[in-house]
């Protein structure tokens, strides 16, 4: 059994949503890190409340065998996305207090 083609994991990302104003793509293989999904979404700034960011997160696709493996790891990646930006919005007395930028 085989690993499942660019195309078949294009296909694939076209019957998922997720959040509102979120886009998930899948990308022509990275000459370094083969096949990616790129996570597009404008959200607010967990720093500066009245400005809105736009995340741009790109994340190379292990070899998957299966369409329920893929959505697996998919669900995965976007629940550790979720995570980062509830880390960034977690306030105590007014600061951060698990900033997941401290010390990058």
């Amino acid at each position: 059994m085989g690993f499942l083609s660019e195309d078949v994991l294009r296909n694939l990302i076209e019957e998922v949503t997720y959040r509102p104003g979120w886009t998930i793509k899948v990308h022509r293989p990275d000459p370094y890190q083969g096949v990616y999904v790129s996570i597009i979404a404008k959200v607010e700034n967990a720093y500066q409340h009245n400005e809105m960011i736009e995340l741009r997160i790109h994340s190379p696709v292990p070899p998957m065998r299966t369409a329920a493996d893929f959505y697996q790891w998919l669900c995965w990646r976007l629940t550790q996305i979720a995570i980062h930006e509830s880390m960034e919005f977690f306030h105590v007395a007014g600061k951060p207090w698990a900033d997941p930028h401290k010390d990058m």
